[in-house]
């Protein structure tokens, strides 16, 4: 820019990949974008802080969004299950752990039923809403 500083980059990265890097007018990092060899891609935005706020990818399994709070903690996660049939979606508290889980509570491939469970801030289960059968 005007000032000297990279704010844009786009190279080749250590397998081969490409990866695409903006930062803002003094050189911090807010947004990339990578290349991962045999699964697709993955972007992320970053606060001029260095901290992560925002990533969306491509798994093997399937797509997942991640939101993270003010220091960069994934407070949010949406993608699909380990068979990329079902949809999930995790929230965490402010240290990370986990306080709840939307997804599915049945596999079978004509029965795919949901559940909802809540967990306390220390992790231990608060309540389960299974299916009814």
């Amino acid at each position: 820019n005007a000032h000297g500083q990279r704010v844009f980059s786009a190279i080749t990265g250590e397998h081969g990949a490409g990866h695409l890097t903006l930062a803002d007018e003094t050189a911090n990092r807010v947004f990339g974008v990578d290349a991962i060899n045999e699964v697709g891609a993955a972007m992320a935005m970053w606060k001029p802080s260095g901290a992560r706020q925002f990533m969306v990818g491509t798994r093997e399994n399937g797509g997942v969004l991640n939101l993270m709070n003010d220091r960069g903690i994934a407070t949010f996660i949406a993608g699909t299950d380990p068979q990329g049939r079902s949809g999930a979606i995790i929230l965490k508290n402010d240290r990370g752990s986990q306080i709840a889980h939307v997804g599915p509570a049945g596999q079978s491939p004509t029965h795919q039923h949901g559940s909802f469970t809540i967990w306390d801030s220390e992790g231990r289960l608060r309540r389960m809403f299974p299916p009814e059968e």
